[in-house]
């Protein structure tokens, strides 16, 4: 039997949240044979996590036998149980080097409702963007903000990144 946890997902770590009411976010380098475009960076895959019975559930699963590999899509339509009231954007910094850094947005119901595809909101609730370099995710970060009027800025939560050393998850 095949076992997601020994193979496609073993190489995986826990993003813990800049805030208490964004949700944890679990990366998976995939193997080069399952990379595909389609994914982030081309090799990543990400499931985004609001509990810790959610992050227990989701290492069953992937350790849960079964004949061939699948993609670990357990939790992208499962609807969000965290309420946004505003619009939160959250930057997920590495646990350690060589990971990507995130930038998490987390919409409340009438902005996903709104959007032009309501139904690329992961857990009808989220977007996200990973990024491979420090570089990169600062340049995207700054700019994502510049062009926001000052009528949108008033629903809108912004989390910055910490600068120094992150912790390991």
């Amino acid at each position: 039997m095949y076992r997601l946890d020994q193979d496609l997902a073993r190489d995986r770590r826990l993003y813990l949240p800049p805030l208490p009411t964004l949700p944890m976010v679990s990366v998976i380098a995939i193997p080069p044979r399952f990379a595909s475009p389609s994914l982030p960076l081309g090799h990543y895959y990400v499931a985004i996590l609001e509990t810790d019975a959610e992050v227990t559930e989701f290492d069953a699963y992937l350790a849960a036998p079964r004949p061939a590999p699948i993609a670990p899509t357990l939790f992208e339509r499962r609807p969000s149980g965290l309420a946004a009231t505003h619009m939160m954007v959250g930057s997920y910094l590495p646990p350690e080097p060589g990971w990507p850094y995130i930038i998490l947005v987390h919409c409340p119901p009438d902005s996903v409702e709104s959007a032009p595809v309501p139904d690329d909101f992961l857990r009808g609730a989220y977007s996200l963007n990973l990024f491979a370099t420090e570089h990169e995710f600062r340049r995207a970060w700054e700019e994502m903000f510049a062009g926001i009027s000052p009528k949108d800025r008033s629903n809108l939560l912004r989390i910055e990144p910490v600068d120094g050393d992150v912790g390991t998850a």
